[in-house]
């Protein structure tokens, strides 16, 4: 687009030359802070959805290893007290 803009406006390299200047300065000042909100939000949303999954997910697999434990722990109980009787 710059390229276009270079190519097809005035010959006066002068004229052009602060054209794009300040249609490039206008370009970061308006379109910088809106991509970087976008992409911070975007970033922010990913990180809590996606770290809210993970640690669901662990918390899971956390306690039902915790509750597969406690069930052969149970198991062996009940087992040793057949045993011994």
């Amino acid at each position: 687009m710059y390229l276009f803009l270079y190519t097809h406006t005035s010959q006066n390299l002068s004229v052009t030359n602060s054209f794009l200047f300040s249609f490039l300065i206008l370009d970061f000042i308006f379109t910088f802070p809106f991509c970087s909100f976008f992409f911070n939000y975007c970033f922010l949303l990913h990180f809590k959805f996606c770290s809210f999954r993970d640690d669901a997910f662990s918390l899971s697999f956390f306690l039902s290893k915790k509750t597969e434990r406690a069930i052969n722990n149970n198991v062996r109980k009940e087992t040793k007290k057949k045993n011994n009787t």
